[in-house]
C-alpha cells in the first residue's frame, strides 16, 4: 500500500458541493473562498501530503496578494496537477488538459472581474471530492 493510499484510508476530509463552493463564493464576494482555500490546503496535505506549492497557506497567500493574482494562477495549476496525481494513483482517468484549461480560466479572470476564476475552485473541489468517493476514504464522523 502507498503511503498516499495509507494516508486516504485514514483521511477526515468531508466532500462538499462544487456547485455550493461556487455559490458561496459569489454571495460571499469572495470571502467564502478564502476559507476555501485554507481548508483546501489542510485537506491536500491530508489526501497527498503536502501543500500544492509546498508552502504554507499563509505565505501562498501573501505572494497572491503582492503580485496582483499573478502567483494565484501558479497555486491553482499546481493544485489541478497535485490532485491529478493522486487521482491517477488511485486509478481514475485524468484529463490532460485540466491544468491548462485552469491557467486560462485564471488569467481570464482579469477580463471577467475574478468569475472564471470561480470555476476552478469549484473544478478543484470536483477532484478532491473524486478522491473521496474512493473505496478507500471513510466519511468524517458527524
Amino acid at each position: 500500500m502507498s503511503d498516499r493510499t495509507d494516508r486516504l484510508s485514514h483521511t477526515w476530509v468531508t466532500p462538499r458541493s462544487p456547485a455550493t463552493v461556487l455559490v458561496l463564493c459569489v454571495v460571499t464576494c469572495g470571502l467564502y473562498q478564502l476559507f476555501w482555500y485554507h481548508h483546501i490546503y489542510e485537506e491536500t496535505v491530508a489526501v497527498a501530503g503536502e501543500t500544492p506549492t509546498g508552502n504554507g497557506y499563509w505565505l501562498d497567500l501573501l505572494l497572491t496578494v503582492i503580485t496582483c493574482g499573478v502567483y494565484g494562477v501558479f497555486v491553482d495549476y499546481k493544485l489541478c496537477n497535485l490532485l491529478n496525481g493522486v487521482l491517477q494513483e488511485l486509478g481514475h482517468r485524468v484529463d490532460k488538459n485540466e491544468s491548462t484549461v485552469v491557467v486560462v480560466l485564471d488569467v481570464s479572470a482579469y477580463l471577467t472581474g475574478w468569475m472564471a476564476n470561480l470555476v476552478t475552485t469549484a473544478l478543484a473541489q470536483d477532484q478532491l471530492n473524486k478522491i473521496l468517493s474512493g473505496p478507500l476514504v471513510q466519511p468524517a464522523p458527524r
